[in-house]
């Protein structure tokens, strides 16, 4: 049985949907992004209100789940079961075109 073309058309996005998450910002699985004295002024002393910032690296990249914790993690708040950073990774790159999509 054949599939219709908006069947095909489906998986095709699928496909590309997958392959697009290759692109996501897997850096920051490693890294956890770092201020300089103008951020800390700028957010502190102007803004009033800090900007988010990612302090979930955690080099985990396999898995959804932290299932074991270093000592590192534990004093940044980070629990076994709470997600991977690679998780929130990808996550955060599926989101972004639901974001657009809905403007």
């Amino acid at each position: 049985m054949s599939k219709s073309q908006l069947e095909i058309i489906s998986d095709i996005k699928d496909h590309a949907d997958l392959a697009d998450a290759a692109y996501a910002f897997y850096e920051h699985v490693f890294e956890n992004e770092k201020w300089n004295l103008l951020d800390k002024f700028y957010n502190y002393k102007i803004k009033k209100k800090p900007n988010a910032r990612w302090d979930y690296a955690d080099g985990i990249t396999k898995g959804h789940e932290i299932e074991e914790i270093s000592e590192e993690l534990k004093n940044r708040g980070r629990q076994i079961g709470d997600p991977t950073a690679y998780a929130i990774v990808t996550e955060s790159r599926f989101s972004q075109e639901r974001i657009k999509d809905k403007r």
